[in-house]
């Protein structure tokens, strides 16, 4: 059966759950499909079914409240959000090397409605076909990316927010393109 929430041995339990994670709780299959309102496809087996479910919603509605913000080097653009990330890596390609002048950018990628981005200096420039950055027009600071290939998502660079230390990347894209200098994610630089 589908539904929203989780209906469980009679239990209605509504929360906020994460798109494309599947698993196993109990020996019932559980798969979430739908983003961020635990659409539900599942085979009823097993009585600690119910306890795992909520577990999960519990878990996912507590990440779904964290809030973070961030700003420009002027403070002229500020952004608010709230949820975590759908990733955070540093990317190593030449067009983020350049924007940036630094041998990579670490980027925090979260939907857009979960981004709120304020403050008059922002300026948007198209680097590539499909791609925009947008940075701010007084300190040139760069604050968002945004993507065809990612539609619906906006990529806020990690060292923006106020917290940068809480935000650890788990990954590198575009090793190919990386500085033979610069190191990789756990990997030591070149001798």
């Amino acid at each position: 059966m589908t539904v929203k929430g989780v209906q469980a041995y009679g239990l209605t339990l509504p929360c906020a759950g994460r798109g494309g994670v599947h698993g196993r709780f109990g020996r019932g299959r559980i798969s979430l499909f739908h983003p961020w309102d635990c659409t539900l496809r599942r085979q009823m087996q097993g009585p600690r079914l119910t306890a795992n479910i909520q577990g999960y919603c519990d878990r996912r509605r507590a990440m779904d409240e964290v809030e973070r913000e961030g700003r420009c080097l002027c403070g002229a653009i500020q952004f608010r959000l709230r949820g975590e990330p759908r990733f955070i890596s540093n990317c190593h390609c030449e067009s983020c090397r350049r924007a940036s002048s630094a041998p990579s950018v670490t980027w925090a990628g979260f939907r857009e409605d979960q981004v709120s981005i304020e403050g008059e200096t922002m300026v948007a420039y198209s680097s590539s076909a499909g791609v925009t950055r947008s940075f701010c027009g007084r300190c040139g600071s760069p604050i968002a990316f945004r993507g065809a290939r990612w539609a619906g998502e906006v990529h806020l660079p990690v060292c923006a927010f106020a917290a940068p230390e809480h935000m650890a990347p788990d990954s590198d894209h575009f090793e190919g393109e990386k500085l033979p200098w610069a190191a990789l994610l756990g990997r030591e630089a070149p001798a």
